[in-house]
């Protein structure tokens, strides 16, 4: 079998001249196309429920705005100094706590007490710290105190054993 453009031999069935690179007439007829399978048809989905049409739009009725006051500003709600005043003594308390720890437990007690007042006022953050403050300051004057009478009670164990 020739090229049928350049002449040149091919190999059998080649389609292409390995030469020139012109493409062969078939030598056979194509194979016959396969039929497509056939399959069972997708079920057609049922439409989705029409959904009923929203009701008629109503606009909200007009704001009137309350007339403007001309006096004295609104006071705070409930007990606002007791919670600035729980606050105050607990950094007093909290700073003065380790040179006056006999004054700081009773300022600490009394601004726990009025931190706890002070929860009900608008200021419920001032309070909270408040509390918090006092609290620490509390332990820490309890706890200078078991150190201090502790040591005490010691030096007084070791005088009493010298004596002997």
């Amino acid at each position: 079998m020739n090229c049928v453009y350049c002449g040149s031999a091919l190999r059998p069935g080649a389609q292409f001249c390995p030469q020139c690179g012109g493409l062969q007439p078939a030598a056979a007829p194509p194979p016959e196309p396969v039929p497509p399978a056939e399959y069972p048809a997708w079920p057609t989905p049922e439409p989705p429920p029409v959904a009923p049409p929203p009701p008629a739009y109503t606009p909200p009725p007009a704001y009137t705005y309350p007339p403007p006051s001309y006096g004295p500003p609104a006071a705070a709600q409930g007990p606002v100094g007791l919670a600035i005043a729980s606050l105050v003594l607990g950094i007093v308390n909290l700073c003065g706590s380790f040179f006056l720890p006999i004054c700081g437990l009773p300022l600490a007690f009394t601004g726990l007490v009025l931190g706890i007042l002070g929860l009900k006022s608008s200021q419920r953050v001032l309070a909270i710290i408040g509390i918090v403050l006092c609290g620490l300051s509390l332990v820490i004057g309890i706890g200078y105190l078991v150190l201090v009478g502790g040591m005490g009670i010691l030096a007084n164990i070791m005088e009493q054993m010298q004596g002997y």
